[in-house]
């Protein structure tokens, strides 16, 4: 069976659903090498939403995967920007980046990222560093439902780049 390349990256997602912080906020074994695998300091207790999703399309895809390793939300918009790759629309296997007041900054930017599961509303995700009650801000890897609002975008990885 051959497998499309958004679905291989949705597979991967999947199989971390089990994964939870388990040293405080932000650490744990699994959480710990999603940080090092980008390059940075778990000791730092980063948030890792977006370790998680670009660490699950380099496990599905390997070189293949088009986007680098990021710790930040506003990096993989950045790259996906860079790249072509941000759309208005969601669609299954892409990456969404949601618009949000991040207080502790105290500044609106990206700032919760993960892998969307469904092909239509209601639309269905996992996400790195939520919990069951949809936080960007949790403790593990886990399925959510999620409404969009107008600032969110979508990162269509595998499309020819926008021109």
């Amino acid at each position: 069976m051959i497998l499309l390349a958004e679905e291989a990256v949705i597979n991967v997602a999947r199989s971390y659903l089990w994964v939870r912080e388990t040293n405080g906020a932000n650490r744990g074994e699994m959480v710990d090498q999603l940080v090092r695998a980008c390059g940075m300091d778990p000791t730092k207790r980063l948030a890792w939403c977006a370790a998680f999703a670009t660490t699950a399309g380099v496990g599905a895809l390997g070189s293949r995967w088009p986007l680098p390793r990021v710790m930040g939300c506003m990096s993989l918009f950045d790259a996906a920007k860079a790249k072509g790759f941000l759309r208005a629309q969601p669609a299954r296997g892409a990456l969404f980046l949601q618009w949000k007041y991040v207080e502790r900054e105290n500044v609106w930017r990206f700032a919760h990222t993960g892998i969307i599961t469904s092909d239509r509303a209601p639309w269905t995700t996992i996400e790195g560093n939520s919990n069951k009650a949809g936080s960007r801000d949790g403790d593990g890897v886990f399925e959510q439902t999620r409404n969009w609002q107008s600032k969110d975008v979508f990162v269509h990885w595998w499309e020819t780049p926008a021109a």
